[in-house]
């Protein structure tokens, strides 16, 4: 409500924004997993915004 002087109101976006990745974390030189095949530990992970608010998620296994 504005009485006698000029008001600006910027419009108001709830927009959600979304991440989303997955990772494998290769094992080092020493050695493989116990599956043998170089590749260890998946990672997945989702982040989501909108506004103030904040959601994140991730997904770590470690071995089997």
């Amino acid at each position: 409500m504005c009485a006698g002087m000029a008001c600006a109101q910027a419009e108001e976006r709830n927009d959600w924004h979304f991440n989303i990745g997955a990772m494998y974390e290769i094992e080092n030189v020493e050695g493989y997993g116990e599956d043998m095949d170089g590749l260890a530990e998946p990672s997945v992970y989702f982040n989501a915004a909108n506004g103030p608010w904040r959601i994140a998620l991730a997904y770590y296994q470690e071995g089997r």
